[in-house]
């Protein structure tokens, strides 16, 4: 019986070896057999035709990498040609709007130690007598952004209302200032307006905060000539009346629009300036019936508003002096 069985045995391993369908246990390891060796073989023969033909492939390709290395190089110089031109452009640039800031400092320095405007314009022209328009022009638009913005950018030091700045430089250089002055404000104060009235359509506010109602009070005192206002005041009270015509539950924002508006109230209560411009009559109107519904709806009752109190029954009373508002009856 045993050996009928070591006779099976040896068998059975003899057919699995001549076969070759096993598992290679005579080169002692799993993927070792001949018929993977032959398949190893095939994927060598492989590996070395594709490898041949890559290389076959590439030879006329070396020329295109020659010429666009080439290319690379002296696109390359021309750049760096072009950024060594453009570095000392900005040095130089650097270098004037250092001196921009130099001067806007001594700007709002002298704007801030003294309240008069035509004092600190005299003393502007005695330290810069003569500015090219290419200045005046670099200088409107840096009391712009430090209007709109703060002027904190500018490394100033203390607090200076940009406004009295502005107005000195007006007094100081006249109407070259005023013509770049107008258009870079005006441009701001349209884009504002659009703005506020897009909210109004639809009925809620897109970006109105506290800085943009701030950004506003500003703009309404920055020139003091009575063209500019008329403009300025139209724009500025469009932008109050669509503040005011949504979110009518908004304490804060009644107390943001109110604020500046009481702060320019006499420039907009000006004869002269309404005589000169019928929309800034309209606009009051409008914006005082707005106003009117406080009293009604006890809407001021808030906590917290007791400092607005005040100014909207200020504002209430002048608006029915002016005969812009009904009196109550």
């Amino acid at each position: 019986l045993n050996n009928l069985l070591a006779s099976n045995i040896q068998i059975k391993m003899n057919s699995e070896s001549s076969s070759g369908s096993g598992r290679g246990r005579q080169f002692g390891g799993f993927g070792r057999g001949r018929p993977v060796t032959k398949q190893s073989n095939l994927s060598n023969n492989s590996s070395t035709n594709w490898q041949s033909q890559q290389r076959h492939r590439r030879q006329p390709a070396q020329h295109t990498n020659q010429q666009r290395w080439d290319s690379d190089s002296s696109a390359t110089a021309t750049s760096e040609s072009a950024e060594s031109v453009e570095s000392e452009q900005k040095v130089e640039l650097g270098e004037t709007f250092q001196q921009y800031r130099e001067l806007l400092t001594d700007v709002y320095t002298m704007a801030g130690s003294s309240s008069d405007a035509s004092q600190t314009s005299q003393r502007l022209l005695q330290l810069h007598p003569a500015l090219l328009d290419s200045q005046l022009e670099e200088l409107a638009k840096l009391v712009v952004k430090a209007t709109e913005e703060g002027h904190s950018h500018l490394s100033l030091l203390g607090q200076v209302d940009p406004s009295r700045a502005g107005v000195a430089l007006l007094q100081a250089y006249g109407s070259p200032f005023q013509h770049r002055f107008d258009s870079l404000l005006l441009h701001r104060l349209q884009a504002l307006q659009s703005r506020a009235e897009r909210s109004r359509s639809q009925n809620f506010v897109t970006g109105f905060d506290e800085k943009f109602v701030a950004f506003l009070g500003e703009l309404a005192s920055l020139a003091p000539l009575p063209a500019f206002r008329c403009k300025s005041a139209v724009y500025f009270l469009t932008a109050i009346e669509a503040f005011l015509n949504v979110q009518l539950a908004s304490v804060d924002r009644w107390r943001r629009a109110i604020t500046p508006l009481y702060e320019c109230s006499e420039m907009l209560f000006n004869p002269e300036l309404r005589d000169a411009n019928p929309d800034i009559d309209q606009r009051l109107a409008a914006i005082g019936k707005l106003l009117a519904l406080a009293e009604t709806d006890r809407f001021m009752a808030g906590v917290g508003c007791t400092f607005v109190r005040p100014m909207l029954a200020e504002l209430l009373e002048k608006l029915r002096t002016e005969g812009l508002l009904a009196r109550r009856q």
